[in-house]
């Protein structure tokens, strides 16, 4: 699995034992368990295998897809005046993502991220070869963002901000960073400790 990074504004696990957390078993492919895990321990919580243990505001505020949405980032050429995406299929597929952080920039709130090398290097094939178009960014299937492309995208780096709060960056920054081979369903819930594995409460 490759390296991850996500950075949250979100409290720590010891800092929502108050409000307790939840248990929620979840049905699919058991590759997705790395991943499952990565966005757990992201959001405050722990997994083991398809059992993800997080902080019960986290799942109320954002809703079930920080856990069952597969995330994966796709680049597509843009097509007529209503932004839709190009449906002969994306430029760039499941593009590897190695970091991706919410930071506090000028202009506000903003979402980094940095592709993996084999990402990086195909996008900047794709925008060199459409100078002036316009190439959408998509998390599964969904338009993020479509800039016009003024110069080819080098290095692999982007930066995402305006049109979304903090906590929509947020959650897009879990989910990019750690891609669920397919979605995940949801079979049980139910209230419980927020003490990690191997852990004891005071």
């Amino acid at each position: 699995m490759r390296g991850l990074a996500v950075v949250l504004m979100l409290a720590p696990l010891g800092a929502v034992a108050e409000e307790g957390c939840l248990r929620v078993a979840l049905a699919g492919a058991e590759a997705a368990a790395p991943a499952l895990a990565a966005r757990a321990e992201a959001l405050g919580g722990h997994a083991e295998g398809l059992v993800a243990v997080v902080p019960d505001g986290v799942v109320r505020d954002a809703g079930a897809e920080l856990l069952t949405r597969p995330g994966h980032l796709s680049f597509h050429a843009m097509i007529g005046r209503n932004g839709e995406i190009d449906p002969e299929g994306a430029l760039i597929r499941d593009a590897g993502v190695r970091a991706a952080e919410v930071r506090s920039g000028a202009g506000g709130t903003e979402l980094y991220l940095a592709l993996d090398e084999a990402a990086s290097e195909r996008l900047a094939r794709v925008t060199a070869d459409l100078l002036g178009g316009t190439v959408a960014m998509a998390l599964d299937g969904e338009v993020v963002v479509a800039p016009r492309v003024l110069e080819p995208i080098t290095g692999g780096e982007l930066v995402i901000s305006g049109g979304f709060t903090g906590a929509e960056l947020e959650r897009m920054a879990v989910m990019m960073a750690a891609p669920l081979p397919g979605p995940l369903v949801i079979e049980t819930v139910e209230r419980t400790g927020c003490t990690a594995p191997g852990a004891t409460e005071n």
